[in-house]
């Protein structure tokens, strides 16, 4: 919107001529309506700084509460991964019973030793001890695959673990959905691509929403692994991060609440059972 030019009084006295009450009128006059001008070029910068203001900030605000969240969880695994055992020589039972896929008997002792789920399996070097081979929850354990045998080689057809043990797991530990193993894959990563099933994906993602976005070891997403895998289930996968992609905006993106706050639906993505 244009605004005319301030009006200046002693110009406007000079040119015409009028009484000395008339010129103290039209001073008035223009006081007035250069106050009024200034205050209306007030309003606008106002108007533009407040909405770059608050784009900055939530943009910022974006930025920061991803990367706090990422530090929290970040701890978080180093306080859990203190909490472990040598594979080699003395694993937990729970591990032993999901290597040897007693299913009925994994379920019976996540009721009986629900600690179990937490604890970190580390398999070390026999030469160097220093040295980790790998390292797993049980979580990322039963997102391993099932391959069977196809025309052009081996072909994924699922994860090992039924979903009734996924989702024990989850209830009696639901940050594990959160963890990474030594390849920095979170189970959502694992399942994706292994070719779990829809359900247990779903559970995955409902545990840790945010973990659609997580990136492995070489930057990969659960999204792309599952694109790139020959799994039985890559479709059905990869049609539901697809849908979780596309609205992520709406769902994960972090927003300020009016007291400036992270809002209470994302406040959830902080809290550790």
């Amino acid at each position: 919107m244009s605004l005319s030019p301030r009006v200046k009084n002693d110009e406007t006295s000079e040119k015409y001529p009028f009484t000395v009450m008339q010129n103290k009128a039209l001073k008035s006059a223009m006081e007035l309506i250069n106050y009024q001008h200034e205050e209306q070029e007030n309003a606008i910068y106002n108007t533009k700084a407040n909405k770059r203001n608050h784009k900055e900030m939530s943009e910022f605000m974006q930025k920061t509460t991803w990367e706090i969240a990422k530090e929290i969880i970040c701890c978080k695994q180093e306080e859990q991964e203190d909490h472990k055992v040598d594979y080699d020589k003395n694993t937990t039972e729970l591990y032993k019973l999901i290597e040897s896929k007693e299913w009925k008997q994994v379920l019976q002792r996540l009721q009986t030793n629900p600690e179990e789920a937490s604890i970190w399996v580390v398999r070390y070097d026999t030469d160097d001890r220093s040295k980790v081979l790998w390292k797993m929850l049980p979580i990322h354990a039963v997102c391993y695959p099932q391959t069977t045998h196809g025309v052009d080689g081996p072909i994924i057809c699922g994860i090992r673990a039924e979903n009734g043990v996924i989702k024990q797991l989850l209830q009696v530990y639901p940050d594990g959905a959160k963890m990474k193993d030594d390849n920095d894959m979170t189970p959502l990563h694992l399942a994706s691509r292994n070719g779990a099933s829809l359900y247990a994906i779903r559970m995955l993602f409902d545990a840790y929403p945010m973990g659609t976005q997580e990136r492995d070891y070489k930057g990969r997403t659960p999204l792309e692994l599952a694109e790139a895998t020959n799994s039985l289930n890559k479709e059905r996968i990869v049609a539901f991060l697809i849908e979780q992609k596309i609205n992520k905006n709406s769902e994960t993106r972090f927003v300020l609440s009016p007291l400036g706050s992270p809002s209470s639906v994302h406040r959830e993505l902080f809290s550790f059972s």
